[in-house]
């Protein structure tokens, strides 16, 4: 048994997961990760991993877009860095839907009054 810290960055959002007590080999794992409102208290590896797989693919994108930067004035820049932020941002939503199913909204200290 171990805990595992997993880090990651992106568009300057920190994720962060801690893996507490290793299943059994089989067994089902499940993820805790940290106290953040809105977000589940807990992911499933099959969240992780199709999370993961899209970070291979958002990767994919932008490599592909290196590509097109690297052709300097024979492409147009300006509709490379828009399409850049367009793919993050999709990305990113594909991420929040996976790990804050429920909603994005939360509730506020003064809403208790």
């Amino acid at each position: 048994m171990r805990d595992i810290l997993c880090c990651g960055l992106h568009n300057n959002h920190c994720l962060l997961m801690v893996v507490a007590n290793e299943p059994a080999r089989g067994q089902a794992m499940n993820h805790k990760g940290l106290p953040v409102a809105g977000y589940q208290p807990t992911q499933s590896q099959e969240s992780i991993d199709i999370v993961n797989e899209g970070k291979q693919l958002e990767e994919r994108v932008l490599r592909y877009a290196d590509r097109l930067k690297s052709m300097g004035a024979a492409a147009d820049q300006r509709r490379i860095a828009i399409g850049v932020t367009d793919a993050e941002k999709a990305f990113m939503q594909f991420y929040k839907a996976v790990f804050a199913p429920a909603g994005s909204r939360i509730p506020l200290p003064e809403d208790n009054n």
